[in-house]
């Protein structure tokens, strides 16, 4: 009776686990995300190059804060608030 499916998750404090959903992704998409990632790469490289020379410190700190305050702007974009990818 501990296998059964309507047992699982009860009493462990977590919820029974929800059917996965089929990805359906196609190569169409998968290109199109990659373009848009390497556009978005292009984009940014082009604004670091337009404010490096405004940006004080080593540049190994200068790349090193640039790439972490990108991540932290894209990645607060893409993340909803209860913790699940947009």
């Amino acid at each position: 009776m501990i296998n059964h499916p309507s047992t699982v998750g009860v009493g462990l404090g977590c919820p029974t686990a929800a059917p996965a959903k089929p990805l359906g992704g196609t190569l169409g998409g998968t290109y199109r995300l990659l373009l848009l990632g390497a556009t978005v790469g292009v984009l940014g490289a082009a604004a670091y190059r337009a404010v490096a020379s405004w940006l004080l410190c080593p540049a190994w700190f200068r790349r090193l804060t640039t790439a972490a305050a990108s991540a932290a702007v894209v990645g607060s974009m893409l993340v909803r608030d209860v913790g699940e990818l947009a």
